[in-house]
């Protein structure tokens, strides 16, 4: 099916219309979201936030100010998810703020029951203001969680601890 984007500037969403002109989806965001922490649902773990004023690079939607929000219980398995998050057809970056250090797991994001990728917070020293980025496509409009889990830690690794400082999702 193909589809067109028109913007309701009065309104100030878009709308996503077929080729007889029937409105398929409205408010179908296609630029950027700057994810908050308080609509995560934590699958597993307890999670705190932990001031750093080293970790500079954050999101006053994620944390309350410098530093990460990471799991003190540093277990396999240990995961947050999102709502679900409304994308139109189109290529994705799934970008996580994170900081790496000896204790530091294996991570798997998830879009909705898909795996889109892996990052391994592992570093022999602490690294402050790591970006990770995912790129992923999506073909149809769809509705879709993101979820982050630990699934495996680096052999050098410590432990199974992440953190993260914000989640952004830009239409690239």
């Amino acid at each position: 099916m193909n589809l067109w984007r028109c913007f309701d500037k009065t309104k100030n969403l878009n709308k996503w219309i077929d080729k007889n002109g029937t409105i398929i989806a409205k408010d179908a965001w296609t630029s950027n979201i700057d994810y908050k922490w308080s609509d995560i649902t934590i699958i597993q773990g307890t999670w705190t936030f932990y001031a750093s004023t080293n970790q500079t690079d954050f999101s006053l939607n994620w944390v309350p100010s410098a530093g990460v929000n990471n799991n003190t219980t540093k277990a396999l398995g240990d995961g947050w998810i999102t709502k679900q998050i409304k994308f139109v057809p189109g290529n994705y970056e799934i970008r996580i703020m994170t900081y790496t250090s000896s204790n530091k797991g294996i991570t798997t994001v998830y879009l909705g029951a898909n795996q889109i990728g892996t990052y391994d917070s592992y570093s022999s020293s602490i690294k402050h203001n790591v970006e990770i980025i995912i790129n992923t496509t999506i073909t149809t409009i769809a509705e879709l969680p993101i979820k982050c889990m630990i699934t495996d830690k680096n052999a050098s690794s410590s432990g199974y601890a992440t953190n993260s400082s914000w989640l952004k999702i830009n239409k690239i």
